[in-house]
């Protein structure tokens, strides 16, 4: 199994982490993700989604 480098998800957009799901290959790879992201805090989702309704 490898591992993904560490990616500055705070620095994304919305739409980059969506894409970054959709790349995942595996269910286990997407919850892995959605856990680190979960991980992080939501806020780096939540202030993107904040931005685009702006």
């Amino acid at each position: 199994m490898k591992m993904e480098p560490v990616i500055q998800l705070q620095n994304m957009e919305t739409e980059q982490v969506i894409q970054l799901l959709l790349k995942q290959k595996t269910k286990k790879d997407i919850i892995r993700l959605l856990r680190k992201i979960k991980e992080m805090g939501e806020n780096c989702v939540k202030e993107s989604f904040a931005a685009n309704i702006d």
